[in-house]
């Protein structure tokens, strides 16, 4: 029994040490220095474009393309994801930007852009406060206040459940809604639908007091009544944006009832009614709203990658949301290669928060890849992990909220865009 119990022991080993050894040939600096496009500059204002032209072959017969980012306070990942927007629309014909922020919202931002909104201030209406207050994309959102003014506009729409836009109170998107429903819905009465808006007359306090099965379920028929009702009554993006809007907003419901918000390993299963309503309004975009227009989706890393189940822990670690399913799966099912998703990635820095705070970002650890690609006279580049050699093997990355984690990451993103020192988001 001891015998076989060394032989075990023995196997593992080596197991171990091969796919050890497979992990260190792979992340070699000659291997690496061949497959990293350097990139001169993460700056908007870089008005060269020649490092970024390798892109065209890259990205042949790709349709959407996903620009991730490591946590939402990353300012050099703001500024280089602006840079490559400016590139995609102006040399690659991508004309649709679609944020990580509400569907209805950033509707709501581009119609007032195109009514001749034409300060900053306009993004409140529907962005994330954590990109519309940031120094860093200030020059993304000029752009796309020049543009719209252009005969060469880029759109800006969204692609989360969630209400969003810090200059939209409740009441105010409430009375937006009611306002859509009298001038489109005949007879439209608010009494039709009382479990509805007697909720939304104070949704904080309805999340935190979760209703009783009844409540949910009249919920539930009344969203689903109004959701006919406006696409029977009403025609054209408008009222398919509206519509899915108010199925947004009981997946939200439904994700803060159910969710454990302290621990949110403990229920991926409900978080990920958030990614798969993402998924479903970026479908709503390309099928219905912008048809046949190529688009570049702004997110978290975690949201646009695909392939969790690659996913494991580093030194032994326990890897975080191990059962989530991000809106990047979904989209990777249904578009195969006309998706491309880059992720983001840094060795060290600093990231910044809403709060004005500054964390520093350790140095990556020994054997990730931002460590060795640390080692090459580079301060950013491109990989693409299309190569055969990236094809199944595992190695430790930390692209995930700047935690070492490892993975297949080939079969979890499509190219790394690479930083070596992170700068924080700043408030503007």
């Amino acid at each position: 029994m001891n015998f076989i119990r060394f032989l075990l022991f023995l196997i593992i080993g080596l197991l171990t040490r091969l796919m050890t050894m497979g992990q260190d040939t792979l992340l070699t600096r000659d291997f690496l220095a061949e497959q990293v496009v350097p990139i001169s500059s993460v700056s908007p204002s870089e008005m060269a474009t020649d490092d970024l032209s390798f892109l065209k072959q890259e990205l042949e017969g790709v349709s959407v393309v996903m620009l991730g980012e490591q946590s939402h306070g990353d300012g050099a990942s703001f500024l280089a994801k602006t840079r490559l927007i400016r590139y995609l629309h102006e040399e690659m014909d991508f004309d649709v930007l679609v944020f990580e922020s509400g569907l209805m919202d950033c509707n709501r931002v581009w119609n007032a852009i195109r009514a001749g909104a034409d300060s900053l201030g306009v993004f409140d209406l529907g962005l994330f406060p954590v990109w519309t207050q940031s120094e860093q994309v200030a020059p993304l959102m000029q752009y796309v206040l020049d543009q719209a003014k252009s005969t060469d506009p880029l759109i800006l729409a969204g692609f989360d459940i969630q209400p969003t836009g810090s200059a939209m109170p409740m009441a105010r998107r409430l009375g937006e809604l009611k306002d859509f429903l009298k001038a489109h819905i005949t007879a439209f009465n608010e009494e039709d639908y009382p479990t509805f808006f007697g909720l939304m007359a104070n949704p904080q306090m309805a999340m935190r007091q979760k209703p009783d099965a009844g409540q949910k379920a009249l919920f539930a028929e009344e969203v689903r009544k109004m959701e006919q009702a406006i696409l029977a009554s009403a025609s054209g993006a408008e009222a398919h944006i509206v519509a899915r809007a108010v199925r947004n907003l009981k997946q939200t419901f439904d994700l803060f009832w159910h969710a454990d918000l302290r621990k949110p390993g403990n229920t991926p299963h409900v978080f990920n009614l958030r990614d798969k309503g993402m998924a479903e309004n970026m479908t709503l975009l390309r099928e219905h709203i912008y048809p046949g227009k190529k688009m570049i989706v702004w997110g978290a890393n975690t949201h646009l990658g695909y392939g969790r189940g690659f996913l494991g822990g580093f030194d032994g670690r326990d890897t975080a949301d191990p059962g989530m399913v991000p809106m990047g799966q979904y989209l990777k099912i249904d578009l195969r290669d006309e998706l491309y998703t880059i992720s983001f990635t840094s060795y060290e820095g600093k990231v910044g928060s809403m709060r004005g705070d500054v964390f520093d970002i350790p140095a990556a650890a020994e054997g990730t890849l931002e460590e060795k690609l640390s080692h090459l006279p580079v301060d950013q580049g491109f990989l693409s992990l299309k190569a055969p050699l990236f094809n199944d093997a595992r190695f430790a990355t930390r692209m995930y909220g700047h935690s070492e984690m490892t993975g297949r990451w080939s079969k979890m993103t499509d190219a790394v865009f690479y930083i070596k020192t992170m700068t924080e988001s700043t408030k503007r």
